[in-house]
């Protein structure tokens, strides 16, 4: 089944009258994932940022196929089940229940949780959409979660992709970096060129020495964060953190 994780984001503009957006993460079977996103002007109601997403992403998912729609908005859920809190909801979720019939399309609604790395997206392309800042994501991504439990001693490290999952075990190296830095480091082995690397869970040691390695003592450690840096660049792959720890 299609699956579609949504979101809203909104502000209150007293010389605008309301600004929001929109982020859709549309996902269907042996497909990469569709970002949806857009600005809203003149709105007045942040549940109706999030039932157009909905919207959004019952227009872009395949005709005549079933459509599971996630939201961490309950607001969202109830107006969509025919019991909305006022007439502005009510106009969009007919709007979207009216649009899903000339579609063919069947809803599910699922109440998500933000933790869940689809709404995360989702978040992240609405707020992107209402502040008018560059897309989070651009291109092509892989996601890894990068959370090392101390206690473990085999570790596996995996990049998940569309249609795709990669994995590698994590071996001890020499250069005397801590654990977390080399997960990312694996994590980052794992991309392809052109490829935006999305972590999840990273540490906040991690992070910081990948943005300035010369944080690291000089020496092997240093030295083996510039040359992934280096490759990296060479290869255009980037690194966006989230939700780091």
């Amino acid at each position: 089944m299609n699956q579609a994780y949504v979101d809203g984001s909104f502000d209150e503009d007293q010389q605008l009258g309301g600004r929001g957006g929109y982020g859709v993460v549309l996902l269907c079977p042996q497909q990469a994932a569709a970002h949806l996103h857009g600005l809203l002007e003149q709105v007045h109601d942040c549940n109706v940022t999030e039932l157009r997403a909905v919207l959004a992403a019952v227009a872009h998912a395949p005709a005549g196929e079933a459509l599971s729609v996630h939201t961490d908005n309950t607001n969202v859920l109830t107006a969509l089940r025919g019991r909305a809190q006022h007439e502005g909801q009510a106009q969009e979720a007919r709007r979207i229940h009216d649009l899903a019939a000339q579609r063919g399309i069947a809803l599910q609604f699922t109440r998500a949780e933000r933790v869940q790395r689809h709404m995360q997206r989702a978040h992240l392309l609405a707020n992107a959409a209402r502040l008018a800042t560059p897309l989070p994501v651009s291109g092509p991504y892989a996601e890894s979660h990068l959370r090392i439990e101390a206690w473990r001693q085999d570790i596996e490290i995996t990049l998940r992709r569309a249609s795709e999952r990669v994995s590698a075990p994590l071996s001890p190296s020499g250069s005397g970096l801590p654990r977390s830095v080399q997960a990312l480091l694996l994590a980052l082995s794992l991309t392809k060129p052109e490829e935006t690397l999305i972590t999840y869970q990273a540490s906040k040691l991690a992070a910081a020495l990948w943005q300035n390695p010369k944080r690291a003592l000089p020496g092997p450690a240093q030295d083996e964060l510039r040359a992934a840096r280096d490759w990296a660049d060479a290869r255009g792959v980037t690194v966006l953190f989230e939700r780091v720890e």
